[in-house]
């Protein structure tokens, strides 16, 4: 897909194709979470993040994320939006977040979930962990002729140009 019909385009973005369980697994896939573009709303708390991961788990969670790449490198990516939502995925996966307290499966009323570290999650409820491992996040990875530089800094200018809200 080109951004615009009218001219040579400047960057190409395409929709990958990425499982949850792929995307966490920082030994197969470089995701840098360093930087990004926080729209509003500022640093999440843990609860925050829990309450994101929870989302996922009942299958609500479904913002793209929105990497930047170099052709060849398709396992190695630069975080433009959805830092944030990657962190806490990523620290879900890796056993440094816990669900909320009051966390419920609407898919599987009777598993108590709350609370929950991934590792608890799989051992007792590994209905619910699939759900996790197997959940699709709509995920698109922008290719620049400048690199990853380019698209950063077309990035940056968009938004400067358009605010803190983005729009």
């Amino acid at each position: 897909m080109y951004c615009s019909k009218n001219e040579q385009p400047a960057f190409r973005v395409e929709k990958l194709d990425m499982p949850l369980g792929r995307m966490c697994d920082t030994s197969r896939v470089r995701l840098d979470v360093s930087g990004g573009f926080a729209w509003s709303g500022g640093k999440w708390s843990r609860e925050r993040a829990g309450r994101y991961v929870w989302s996922v788990l009942n299958g609500f969670a479904n913002d793209p994320l929105y990497v930047a790449g170099e052709r060849g490198e398709s396992d190695s990516w630069l975080m433009l939006d959805g830092c944030q939502r990657v962190r806490a995925l990523i620290d879900f996966a890796e056993g440094r977040l816990r669900l909320p307290a009051d966390a419920v499966s609407l898919h599987y009323p009777s598993a108590c979930i709350a609370g929950m570290n991934v590792d608890e999650l799989r051992e007792q409820h590994p209905l619910v962990s699939r759900r996790f491992d197997a959940f699709w996040v709509p995920m698109f990875a922008v290719y620049a002729d400048g690199g990853v530089e380019g698209i950063v800094s077309a990035f940056e200018f968009y938004v400067e140009s358009c605010g803190e809200d983005g729009f």
